[in-house]
């Protein structure tokens, strides 16, 4: 199904990092989701995880991180970090990963699945969107993954300038 995933919709989307490309057919995404949605690992939907939020397709993340141009050297915050997918897929791309998320039960599911990636690069936090996380900043770029949320001035001042 990864296969199908990059030949059916990355490919044509014009996904072409062959760094991204390898990582996403490498990692399983389906290890990091609910049973109840294991069968749409690999769709092209964005899929609900609660009221207001949504665990983005592989292929819209996809898109964010080929934009990103990273050069493995970066350190970056990832906000609404849900079930640790999109995290873990950063980190085999830059050198560090902040990784936050509010929802305390989101947080404790994304926690678990890291954990069990033994990645170093990799933090993942209970922490509040909005603040972003001051303590392990400044970031060389914030990747908001909450739709319901929008970057405030506060993180912009996270960033390096």
């Amino acid at each position: 199904m990864r296969k199908n995933m990059i030949l059916g919709q990355f490919l044509p989307a014009s996904i072409k990092n062959n760094k991204i490309l390898k990582i996403y057919e490498t990692l399983a995404r389906e290890s990091f989701l609910p049973d109840s949605n294991k069968p749409i690992a690999y769709s092209d939907l964005n899929i609900k995880v609660s009221q207001t939020r949504y665990l983005p397709s592989p292929l819209n993340s996809a898109k964010i991180f080929q934009e990103g141009n990273f050069t493995g050297k970066e350190v970056v915050l990832l906000i609404g970090a849900n079930y640790g997918y999109e995290a873990a897929i950063l980190s085999s791309m830059v050198e560090t990963v902040i990784a936050i998320e509010e929802d305390k039960k989101l947080f404790n599911l994304g926690e678990s699945n890291v954990k069990n990636l033994n990645t170093e690069n990799l933090v993942f936090l209970n922490s509040s969107h909005s603040n972003g996380y001051k303590k392990l900043g400044l970031y060389d770029v914030i990747i908001n993954i909450d739709l319901s949320f929008h970057i405030n001035n506060e993180l912009i001042d996270q960033l390096v300038d």
